[in-house]
């Protein structure tokens, strides 16, 4: 096979496709490659893909520079993206599998089209994922915050709607609290009439401490007292049982009427 003018049919065929979406670099190769080698940069999306309506919009762009090898395309060419913008790393990635895949499912025949086609192919289908699924995971977390806290902001300023659902969440809320307070009063309460409840034990040591404490003149008052009222029955008795006297009278009464 002659190479070199396979090489040259494919970049003749890739002028007339690709128009203005197609150049030859001027200045310097991409870092490790040759300088002797001729490099070429296709921007994507292309001017056809930008105008599909069915494309999809996305804010995803980048340059694809090639260079042909010595021997391609029985050899894969060199193949690097440049300018990126609105990708991440991960679609990077990505879309470097997707290209990887293309060279090798294409080795022996011009495949740099068939590459830009894949990887327009491969955009479009990004463009049609939503934009939270595609960014970055810290990018996705910022948003996610971002969300959360806008959404708190407009709850505090237009209060919470209240609605079957948010009252009867609210009434099983409220009266589980009303149960754990109620326990908590009587839990306390227990506690403290079985902190003020005295043992067996302690009832009669405090007895036995007020016995030790009390003043002797207090038992002196008390005898005094009982012997005072065990007087005053005898007294009683005095009066209530007759005189010897009384009953000789009697007898001779009962003497001199018989």
């Amino acid at each position: 096979m002659d190479y070199k003018a396979e090489q040259e049919m494919e970049v003749e065929a890739l002028e007339s496709i690709l128009m203005d979406d197609f150049a030859e670099v001027d200045g310097p190769s991409p870092s490790g490659w040759s300088d002797s080698v001729k490099c070429y940069c296709i921007g994507l999306p292309t001017g056809e893909a930008e105008s599909a309506p069915e494309s999809g919009a996305s804010d995803m762009q980048f340059d694809l520079l090639f260079a042909h090898t010595p021997s391609y395309p029985d050899e894969a060419p060199l193949i690097k993206l440049s300018n990126v913008q609105g990708m991440s790393n991960d679609d990077i990635q990505s879309l470097q599998k997707v290209i990887d895949e293309q060279i090798q499912e294409n080795m022996g025949m011009s495949m740099i089209y068939t590459i830009v086609s894949a990887a327009q192919e491969w955009m479009q289908d990004r463009a049609n994922i939503p934009q939270e699924m595609v960014l970055d995971p810290a990018e996705a977390k910022k948003r996610a915050i971002e969300a959360e806290e806008a959404r708190l902001a407009a709850q505090r300023a237009h209060g919470t709607q209240v609605t079957p659902e948010t009252f009867v969440t609210w009434r099983k809320q409220f009266d589980t609290e009303m149960v754990l307070q109620k326990t908590s009063l009587a839990e306390q309460q227990q506690a403290a009439e079985k902190k003020g409840r005295l043992t067996g034990k302690q009832f009669f040591q405090s007895q036995e401490a007020q016995v030790e404490e009390s003043d002797p003149s207090d038992f002196e008052f008390e005898d005094e007292e009982q012997e005072g009222k065990q007087a005053l029955l005898e007294s009683d008795e005095d009066e209530l049982s007759p005189d010897d006297d009384d009953e000789s009278d009697e007898e001779d009464m009962l003497a001199a009427l018989g």
